[in-house]
């Protein structure tokens, strides 16, 4: 029974990092550790642990993710981030709230928006996401938002009049997700 304890614990302070290698988080045999292999583990003792080393931890090109951020395009045009569920931070798959305005700035709906999720470090993107326009005050839904893999994304905006049209203007949001 002890020795099952052990390596219970063994399996569970060890991990990998964002590149894959093992994590050497085995702690030395003593007394303590005796102690401690008789109390159960539960999920307080679990994320009581340090977190283990990710490539986010590093990673200074990505946007603070804060309800309600915006990016302006180079046409004036500007893109509120209202919300994120879940918020950003962990891979998943994500449904945001948008609201699009003009230079002017007045909101603007009616809009053939694109969304395009991009991995630059690794030159790929995720799958196709929907948008919905929610008919009024320049807002729009984004649902699967796909950032499935841990590491930097970029999230481009662009604005048409109709979808085959030029656009009118384009921001980018920048997030790591662990």
């Amino acid at each position: 029974m002890q020795l099952s304890r052990h390596l219970l614990l063994a399996a569970t302070l060890a991990g990998c990092g964002d590149d894959g290698q093992a994590i050497d988080a085995m702690p030395q045999h003593d007394a303590d550790i005796d102690a401690d292999i008789d109390a159960p583990i539960d999920a307080v003792s679990a994320d009581a642990r340090p977190d283990a080393p990710s490539v986010c931890d590093t990673e200074d090109r990505d946007d603070d993710y804060v309800p309600g951020m915006q990016k302006a395009g180079s046409n004036g045009y500007r893109v509120t981030l209202i919300s994120s569920t879940p918020p950003i931070g962990m891979r998943g798959t994500y449904a945001w709230s948008v609201r699009v305005e003009d230079a002017t700035p007045a909101p603007r709906d009616g809009l053939a928006l694109t969304v395009f999720p991009f991995m630059p470090d690794h030159g790929h993107g995720s799958s196709a996401v929907t948008i919905t326009p929610m008919g009024s005050d320049g807002v729009y839904q984004v649902a699967d938002l796909s950032l499935f893999m841990a590491g930097y994304w970029t999230v481009r905006i662009a604005a048409r009049e109709a979808a085959g049209m030029p656009e009118l203007d384009a921001v980018t949001f920048r997030f790591c997700v662990r």
